[in-house]
Parts: structure tokens; C-alpha cells; sequence
């Protein structure tokens, strides 16, 4: 996909991409696909990601990571040997080329190398520097290596998801990398903005536990404020086996629905005989006063489940949807992929890989009319720009780049 006639968003801004896994790699996607030029530089080995399951026909590869794939689309790639003076210089040619440089170094790596901050701005005093870390640049956890989980956890989420009466639970996939690379996004387009305004540089840094701790919302206040914790669901909060539960199980899957299953409809009241007429039930005709439906909430429990076993998920929300019911589908992933809503808005976008072919990935996260998101080329492979950025772009010979491969620089 491409953005065809009209210009990209960022097509003037041009970045560099040393960062790795997830947060990092999600941050200058986002940048690339709205038209950034990213040079992603990898280590020799390859980004980590490259490792990470799933893979393209289930055949692990360094070039058929899904998630590889997915984050690095529109980027150039290098590849280059920081731990060697030479790859170090490079990557100092490469610097005054770049207005910003995103790295998930632990904290002082680079510094070690000569390659933080203050190092690189010598070389160009408006360089934006964004790192992208688990904990930060200072602090007593600086050193600590983080993955999801642990940030998850030490961001203060995860003691507040699941069941009461059982441990904590972390959300499915990388939830909080993605957040962080989105909140790093941000971060650089407005020292961007601060470096186009002002002629400026400076060092951003982004904590993926601060992005976390920040939007706790009203957790952290209920305790500021009044000592208090806010403590998982009760059980039956959250399975609907005291009757307040909102997941309710279909023949087909699960919807949102309700209390339990029992139509609320906003502020409206609902009548007990258009519950009837919806659910077409006539056993639930006994059930008509409040004081019996609570007297009797254990059979009208049972009668509600089975009824709703017999049915589609999707029947049910579209029945609901008439009577203007609050119901709403629990969607799969396959779901999602053929949603209606989505094709009709031409999210799902295809990206042509020289290992998958063409296949389908989540497209641009907002819409933009004058200057549109596009995909401008696949994940590269690994090096596969190193002629392009090291000959046509630092004017190395053909003959430098292959005495620097042999030197194993790049």
C-alpha cells in the first residue's frame, strides 16, 4: 500500500533505528509508515525480534517472524557492528544524516561506546535522541532488564486484572510494548517540533512502567487520596455466577451483555415482557416482578444460560441491537479480520515480503485525509540496504563495503 499522489505526513523527517523487540521497533514504525525515511541498524546477529514466534508457515527463520515483519514495515535496514571502532564511525556518519536516533540500549550503553547523547550531539547539536527502556535512565532499577510481564507488573496494572479470589493476570500479547513505542512516537514528534522551532536537540526518555503507572487513572488517586487500593472482581463480577457478571456465553462464543445476560438498555427502563419477546422464551413470563427475578436468581440464572447456549452471538447482538439493548460481540481475532466495519474502512492492508508473499497486516491506527498512511515497502531483510545507505547515501565504494563485511563490521 502506498500513499500514491499525496505526500507523506513526515516525509522530511529522517531517523535512525537502533532499537530492538518491541517498544522501539513499534515507535519508528509508526514514523516510517506515515512517511519518515527510518534506516533501521541492526546488530550483525539481527534484531531479536527476528526470534520471536509466530512464524510465516510455522518455519522459523530470521526473515519470517510475523511480529519482525509487522513492526518494521516502510524501514531500510543496515546492519553494523557497534563493539568496533569502525562500526562506530559509521554510525557517526549516519548521525549527521539524522534529525532523530530511537535506541532501547540498557541505560549507559552507549555512553560507554561514545555513542550517548552528549557524544552525538558534538556531532550534531539538533539531533533528538529517544530512549526507550523498561525503567528508565536513572533510578535504582535502571540496570534491570524488563520484559512484558514485568513491566506489566511493576507498572501497577496487573494486580488490578483478574479474579479476586486468584493471582493477578497480565492482557494477552505485548500490550504494554506497543503502548510504549506509541507514547515514544509522541514524545519524538514534539521534540521534533521543539528541534524544526528552535534549531534544538535534546534526549528524550521514555519509561514503558511510567507508561503504565500513567494512565492507572483512578488507582493511584483512590490511594493518594484516601489510602485506598483498588483490588480485583469479585468473582461473580466477573463470571456472571452471581448474576452481575457482563460476559456471557452464546453457542458460538461470547457476547457482553447486561448483567449476566439480563438487557439494560442506558437509562431507560426496560419492560420484563420485552425481555420475553427478545429472548422467545415464554418460562421467563414467571420471572415478571423484580422481587421474583431476585427471590428466584438462581433458576432464572440457569434458564438465561441455556437459552442463550442455543443461539449465535452474533443473532443475539443483532436482536438485542433492535431492541436497543447494550450488547456487543466478544470478538476472535478471525473475527476481526472479517469485519465488516474494518473492510469497509480498508484497515487490513497487504504488505508484499519476499518470504510470505503478499499478506495482510493491521494498517494505519488513525486516518489522515491530506497525507495518508501507507506501507511504503516490507520489513528489509537483514542488511539489506547496506549498499544503499553505506555507498549512495556515505559514499563508500563498492570495494569499502566489501572489505568491511569481510572485517565484520557490517
Amino acid at each position: 500500500m502506498s500513499t500514491g499522489s499525496h505526500p507523506s505526513a513526515l516525509a522530511d523527517l529522517r531517523v535512525l533505528d537502533l532499537s530492538t523487540l518491541v517498544a522501539g521497533p513499534y515507535c519508528t514504525k509508526l514514523l516510517a509508515d506515515f512517511g519518515a525515511d527510518v534506516i533501521k541498524v541492526e546488530p550483525l546477529s539481527g534484531d531479536p525480534a527476528r526470534s520471536l514466534a509466530p512464524f510465516f508457515g510455522d518455519h522459523p527463520s530470521l526473515e519470517g517472524s510475523l511480529l519482525h515483519l509487522y513492526l518494521n514495515t516502510s524501514k531500510r535496514g543496515v546492519t553494523l557492528d557497534l563493539s568496533l571502532p569502525t562500526g562506530r564511525v559509521l554510525l557517526q556518519k549516519l548521525v549527521a544524516w539524522a534529525d532523530v536516533l530511537v535506541e532501547s540500549f540498557k541505560p549507559g550503553t552507549l555512553d560507554a561506546l561514545g555513542l550517548g547523547y552528549k557524544d552525538l550531539s558534538k556531532i550534531k547539536p539538533s539531533i533528538v535522541v529517544v530512549s526507550v527502556t523498561p525503567f528508565g535512565q536513572d533510578g535504582p532499577y535502571k540496570g534491570y532488564r524488563g520484559s512484558e510481564i514485568v513491566e506489566f507488573a511493576l507498572g501497577g496494572f496487573m494486580y488490578t486484572y483478574g479474579e479476586y479470589e486468584r493471582p493477578p493476570l497480565k492482557h494477552g500479547g505485548h500490550q504494554v510494548q506497543y503502548h510504549t513505542g506509541v507514547n515514544a512516537s509522541v514524545a519524538t514528534m514534539v521534540a521534533v517540533y521543539h528541534q524544526r522551532a528552535t534549531g534544538e536537540g535534546q534526549h528524550v526518555d521514555v519509561s514503558s512502567i511510567e507508561t503504565q503507572a500513567a494512565t492507572l487513572r483512578d488507582t493511584t488517586s483512590l490511594y493518594a487520596y484516601m489510602g485506598a487500593i483498588r483490588r480485583r472482581s469479585p468473582k461473580e463480577e466477573v463470571t456472571g455466577e452471581g448474576g452481575q457478571g457482563n460476559m456471557v456465553a452464546s453457542k458460538d462464543g461470547y457476547f457482553m451483555g447486561g448483567e449476566g445476560g439480563l438487557p439494560r438498555a442506558g437509562l431507560r427502563t426496560v419492560e420484563w415482557d420485552e425481555v420475553v419477546d427478545f429472548l422467545g422464551n415464554e418460562e421467563l413470563r414467571s420471572f415478571a416482578t423484580e422481587e421474583e427475578r431476585r427471590r428466584r436468581r438462581g433458576e432464572l440464572r440457569a434458564i438465561l444460560q441455556e437459552t442463550y447456549a442455543k443461539r449465535a452471538k452474533y443473532d443475539i447482538v443483532e436482536g438485542a441491537q433492535q431492541h436497543h439493548f447494550m450488547f456487543g460481540p466478544v470478538e476472535t481475532p478471525a473475527d476481526v479480520v472479517h469485519s465488516p466495519q474494518m473492510a469497509a474502512r480498508g484497515y487490513f492492508a497487504s504488505v508484499n515480503h519476499p518470504t510470505t508473499g503478499p499478506i495482510p497486516f493491521p494498517g494505519r491506527p488513525f486516518i489522515m485525509s491530506e497525507t495518508p498512511w501507507g506501507a511504503q515497502r516490507p520489513a528489509p531483510l537483514l542488511g539489506e540496504h547496506n549498499h544503499h545507505v553505506y555507498c549512495d547515501l556515505l559514499g563508500y565504494t563498492p570495494q569499502d563495503l566489501v572489505s568491511l563485511h569481510q572485517l565484520r563490521v557490517i
